[in-house]
């Protein structure tokens, strides 16, 4: 798999049609000429196909038209037809990590942008300043994120309706300064000449990401829960996280066993038991996760 393949179904993630089936179209602003050679050079050397550009009168977009219907059938097989429903393909996010930068640089130079926003805390206004991607496919805003996250990048994650928008839009801004510079290097950026928001927001590891819950709420409800389980590590992901198989002890007697954890009653079932574990008094936000994990074992 070149890396123009890979920058190529990026690009089309981003900004790609097909036009009936008849042909493939990248949209383009006509100031970014170096996507729009990019593009050109990956189907002459990638598919043996000849490109056209294509201008729009008195506005600034420009088109580049790859005349196959061959193509226009794959590219739709491999990421998916109309904005909505763009993906990956499954097979790329099974890639090395060198060859899914190819594929982050190509969707994240079609759809992303440098945001800068200065905010004014009194005497001393600041500058922020973040990597934005929006999209309005569910599916590829979480394949994105679980892509920069293979490359120990961190982005949240957030959706909104605009007005008279059909689509919700989801969001993934990378604004801490390690990320944001990392990122910037991958896609052939500057670097964040401010540092951004605090670094304390999130912890990250080469394998997992731990982080706070956007927003918890407690809700009355009468009926069924359905509880699904797995065999094994009990332990399987979604979209969004990491969860676990739901289970409560009965007895209270676990405690000495669970270190630093505190059994509460809780509202799973009447007369159960919920292991909770405190950080110790004092400490910074998640600079405590180290010594959770040491302790995990233990449970």
């Amino acid at each position: 798999v070149s890396d123009g393949l890979l920058r190529f179904l990026g690009y089309y993630a981003a900004e790609g049609s097909t036009d009936g089936g008849r042909v493939v179209n990248l949209s383009f602003h006509r100031k970014e000429t170096a996507l729009i050679e990019d593009v050109a050079q990956i189907a002459r050397t990638v598919f043996n196909k000849a490109s056209s550009v294509h201008y729009e009168k008195d506005r600034k977009g420009a088109n580049v038209h790859i005349n196959s219907t061959h193509l226009a059938k794959w590219v739709v097989q491999q990421c998916g037809h109309l904005a909505p429903n763009k993906h990956f393909p499954a097979w790329a996010m099974r890639l090395s990590l060198e060859q899914q930068k190819q594929l982050i640089r190509g969707a994240w130079l079609g759809d992303g942008c440098h945001f800068k926003k200065i905010y004014d805390y009194g005497r001393y206004p600041t500058l922020r300043e973040a990597l934005s991607y929006t999209t309005i496919s569910p599916t590829l805003a979480s394949q994105m994120r679980l892509l920069l996250l293979r490359q120990g990048i961190y982005g949240g994650l957030t959706s909104y309706l605009a007005p008279k928008r059909k689509w919700p839009s989801y969001v993934i801004n990378v604004y801490r300064a390690t990320d944001f510079n990392r990122l910037a290097e991958l896609l052939g950026l500057e670097a964040a000449k401010n540092p951004s928001w605090s670094e304390a927001a999130v912890y990250l590891d080469p394998q997992t990401l731990y982080t706070y819950p956007g927003q918890l709420q407690e809700r009355s409800y009468q009926g069924l829960v359905h509880n699904l389980q797995v065999v094994g590590g009990e332990s399987y992901t979604t979209l969004t996280g990491t969860v676990h198989n739901c289970r409560f002890w009965k007895e209270p007697a676990l405690g000495e066993a669970l270190g630093g954890c505190t059994l509460v009653s809780g509202p799973i079932a009447r007369g159960a038991w919920c292991a909770i574990w405190s950080p110790p008094k004092g400490t910074a936000p998640f600079t405590w996760f180290p010594r959770m994990l040491e302790d995990a074992p233990k449970w």
